[in-house]
């Protein structure tokens, strides 16, 4: 088990341990920008290979844009692969449907590729905008098998959720990890537990 501390780049979640598996409910596209720059640079400057999906209204431009406004080291980790930024049709839905085993599968394949890199561990972001009410069942389980897959291995993952399409008491798969609500959507939630006062190895309960 890695009890390695890494600095998450979001103020509400500070520090985190490899394994840990937090959600984010945002309101607006910048919200959603504004925490995952923070997010990817935090991990990037701590030599950790970083992946995010994107999904509407976010593309893959938009996100390296903004990633580009933070500073010219970004441009550097960009242009040496040391970021991907993949849709979110390419990496849950090849073939148009979704497949937890091959999704889980490529997570670990990443993490593989980057520790032979000489990287410290893997940083995910994922967005679900994309899924659909016939989705929710199979993401679900998809977000529960996540919590054990990724206890013990140098792999963090925020899964980000757009408020509007889902409030946490809607989420299936929100009792799978912690939930952090950004900004007004704190409010609305109004569940909002600080992870750093949980036991954050891949297994958030944040559900009452």
């Amino acid at each position: 088990m890695t009890t390695e501390m890494r600095k998450s780049g979001i103020d509400v979640v500070g520090d985190m341990p490899w394994g840990t598996h937090v959600c984010l409910f945002y309101e607006t596209k910048k919200d959603l920008l504004d925490t995952l720059v923070s997010y990817c640079k935090a991990g990037l400057e701590s030599q950790e290979f970083c992946l995010w999906v994107v999904a509407e209204p976010v593309s893959e431009e938009e996100a390296r844009h903004a990633l580009k406004q933070v500073g010219p080291n970004l441009d550097r980790y960009l242009a040496d692969h040391s970021i991907d930024i993949v849709s979110a049709g390419d990496w849950y839905l090849q073939g148009g449907t979704f497949d937890l085993e091959r999704v889980m599968s490529g997570w670990h394949e990443r993490l593989a590729l980057a520790l032979a890199r000489g990287y410290a561990g893997v940083r995910v972001t994922g967005d679900t905008a994309w899924l659909e009410k016939k989705d929710w069942k199979d993401f679900c389980e998809y977000e529960e098998t996540l919590n054990g897959s990724i206890a013990n291995q140098r792999l963090a993952v925020l899964c980000t959720y757009p408020l509007a399409a889902c409030g946490a008491a809607e989420n299936p798969g929100c009792g799978a990890y912690t939930p952090v609500c950004h900004r007004k959507a704190t409010r609305e939630l109004g569940n909002y537990r600080n992870p750093r006062a949980q036991a954050s190895q891949g297994r958030n309960h944040a559900h009452e």
